[in-house]
């Protein structure tokens, strides 16, 4: 009687059937049946239809998913106006479309050595964007291991961060700051902003960016 489902359950999967199909005609355990079909192949006649059956699902979810977030992010934005006769949120802004991250659709970071561009985008979005679930990520790039902790801390009491939000520190010189070596003593820092439905302060920021396309500024 195995040997007649073991016939059979190969037959099936040469026709392309999925585990969940054959098991329908072949009642054997799951398990049972991965060992008899674990060297078959799917004949290629049959493979494009046995993919479909398999990504279709996922695909649904993948694509029902996507749908989810395109929703929340414009119901977002629709419902976000920024303040543009603000001067300090306009300061902060240009700051970011200079300096800040531009391609995650969710985390809104920054990278400088000059520490005072780093407060400015801090103050920035804990005036503007800040909820409760909201925290502070930061790294150091610097160039050499002798001064770690020593960078680490400088960095933390200038931002005002506790070192607790420090995670690994990067060593090493990019390309672009090989001729800076010497004046940036104490590296570069990255801070990036964490927590619960922080992908909405990126939605507004774009809904920012894209307004000032569209805002009258004052003319001096």
């Amino acid at each position: 009687m195995k040997r007649e489902e073991k016939e059979i359950a190969i037959k099936l999967r040469n026709e392309g059937k999925t585990f969940n199909e054959i098991l329908e005609v072949v009642k054997v355990g799951k398990g049972t049946l991965s060992v008899w079909l674990k060297n078959v192949p799917i004949f290629k006649s049959y493979k494009a239809e046995y993919e479909r059956k398999v990504s279709f699902p996922c695909r649904m979810a993948a694509d029902a998913m996507r749908n989810k977030w395109e929703k929340k992010r414009l119901e977002e934005d629709l419902n976000y106006n920024p303040p543009l006769n603000d001067p300090f949120f306009m300061l902060g802004l240009g700051i970011y479309m200079g300096e800040g991250s531009k391609f995650s659709p969710s985390l809104t970071s920054l990278s400088n050595s000059d520490p005072e561009i780093i407060k400015i985008f801090k103050k920035w979005i804990e005036k503007y964007f800040w909820e409760k679930n909201f925290y502070w990520r930061a790294s150091v790039h610097i160039y050499d291991e002798l001064n770690i902790e020593k960078d680490v801390k400088w960095w933390s009491e200038i931002i005002g961060l506790s070192i607790s939000n420090f995670i690994k520190t990067q060593i090493g010189v990019s390309s672009s700051s090989k001729r800076k070596r010497n004046t940036l003593i104490h590296g570069t820092l990255k801070i990036d902003l964490r927590g619960k439905d922080c992908w909405k302060v990126i939605v507004k920021i774009k809904k920012s960016i894209k307004s000032v396309n569209h805002f009258d500024l004052p003319v001096a």
